[in-house]
């Protein structure tokens, strides 16, 4: 199986350290205006950086993952409200 070198593919490896630096600091979402639109930021901000459209997967999944983290987590709390009122 052939590998892949830095040198091979300079734009990747380049963005790879700043998409973990991106997601560290939005892993946990928020119910904010102001969270989402950082997350929107950042992830222009990356994609303009590096427009290539391994980059722009990488970060759609990852916006997708936390649009389903932060609806599962408002559904279970609002699951667990439910419960309380009854």
């Amino acid at each position: 199986m052939a590998g892949v070198k830095k040198k091979d593919i300079p734009d990747i490896a380049a963005f790879m350290p700043e998409f973990w630096e991106f997601v560290k600091s939005v892993w946990i979402p928020e119910d904010s205006d102001q969270y989402w639109k950082e997350v929107y930021d950042k992830a222009q901000e990356l994609y303009q950086k590096y427009p290539v459209d391994f980059v722009k997967r990488q970060i759609l999944g990852f916006c997708e993952y936390l649009d389903q983290k932060w609806q599962d987590e408002r559904d279970k709390a609002g699951t667990e409200e439910e419960q309380w009122r009854d």
